[in-house]
């Protein structure tokens, strides 16, 4: 993911978590607000529940490679938080792909039909 779709600012992160609206699923937890940059911007989030050092970068690893794709065909800039959770560095790519592209439908950020399994 190119550092221009990446939220690296402390301040960008809380303003995210504070003023966003939140979406959960049992794998992570998706946070979106109003975009402040020209582009869409995302988070990644894993925390010291998802595991040690070697499974924590794995994971957004695994979820920037997720939502790299999604970026740059959002019409309208949005930051959001993508958020693992407990279980996300145990189950397999698979279910944590559907898991981000469930949630992106959920906020609206992209419709069903822009998924296609295998992509």
């Amino acid at each position: 993911m190119k550092r221009k779709f990446r939220l690296t600012q402390t301040n960008d992160f809380k303003r995210v978590r504070h003023t966003g609206r939140s979406y959960a699923h049992p794998l992570a937890v998706l946070v979106c607000a109003k975009g402040l940059a020209e582009n869409s911007r995302a988070g990644i989030i894993a925390t010291r529940s998802v595991g040690g050092a070697v499974e924590r970068n794995r994971v957004k690893r695994q979820l920037r490679a997720i939502i790299a794709p999604y970026l740059s065909e959002l019409k309208d800039p949005i930051d959001f938080l993508l958020i693992a959770r407990e279980r996300t560095s145990q189950v397999q790519f698979q279910e944590i792909q559907a898991a981000v592209v469930e949630l992106l439908g959920k906020a609206g950020l992209i419709g069903s039909n822009n998924y296609r399994p295998g992509r």
